[in-house]
């Protein structure tokens, strides 16, 4: 596309229309990747030097004051954290969305901790009802769920609703064979090697962060449990 100033644009964003000017390497790829062509070192150098003579973005205090509280984990206003991903993604949020996000900001920011306690007592062991988290999603949006996108959301709770159930009895069979001591029956009974034993209890006293096993494996040490027991 030709500029008015009788140059080409490349499609590279400028701090005049929001975001972040990319470094002179970064602008050198990108119209190469149009051009088709690699930039020689000549023309990198000029690049590179254009962009040292651009002046400098400055903070002003208050962003430094921002940017130090953030680093010391102290929490942000709503309004703050939307400035801020503003300037990170160079546009503004949409309005519902920036109205709805704030709503939830504002009602968890003046949450007294003895509610913030009652909130998390009330929610331990709770399985929250499908239309509930459509409610949660939907806020979080700013606005409704179309059909479609409702069958996604219902299709990835029944799998990890699933997936913890199966983790439950896992657990449980596991906690079984230890109490009642199994584990070295099964180990020199049935095809389970000591590995295997060793691996099994990883992911059984770490649910969630260990890898799960092999399905034949799991399968495996349930019958072995059912036949020792």
């Amino acid at each position: 596309m030709q500029r008015d100033d009788g140059g080409i644009d490349h499609g590279v964003p400028s701090p005049s229309r929001g975001g972040r000017p990319p470094s002179a390497e970064t602008r050198a790829k990108i119209s190469a990747s149009l051009r088709g062509k690699t930039f020689s070192e000549a023309h990198r150098a000029h690049l590179s030097e254009s962009a040292q003579k651009r002046p400098s973005r400055q903070h002003t205090e208050e962003t430094r004051d921002t940017l130090r509280k953030a680093a010391t984990g102290r929490r942000l206003s709503f309004e703050t954290k939307r400035k801020l991903s503003e300037i990170k993604k160079g546009k503004p949020g949409h309005p519902q969305t920036v109205e709805a996000r704030e709503k939830i900001s504002d009602a968890k920011r003046n949450q007294t901790a003895e509610t913030r306690e009652k909130i998390r007592q009330s929610l331990l062991g709770r399985r929250r009802k499908f239309e509930t988290i459509v409610k949660v999603v939907e806020a979080r949006k700013g606005r409704k769920l179309t059909l479609q996108e409702r069958a996604e959301l219902k299709e990835r709770v029944t799998k990890r609703r699933a997936k913890e159930r199966a983790g439950a009895i896992d657990t449980m069979l596991w906690e079984y064979a230890v109490k009642h001591g199994l584990l070295s029956c099964v180990v020199q009974t049935y095809r389970i090697t000591a590995e295997e034993i060793l691996l099994l209890r990883s992911y059984y006293q770490h649910p969630g962060t260990e890898r799960r096993p092999a399905d034949d494996l799991l399968d495996r040490f349930s019958v072995a449990l059912a036949n020792v027991a």
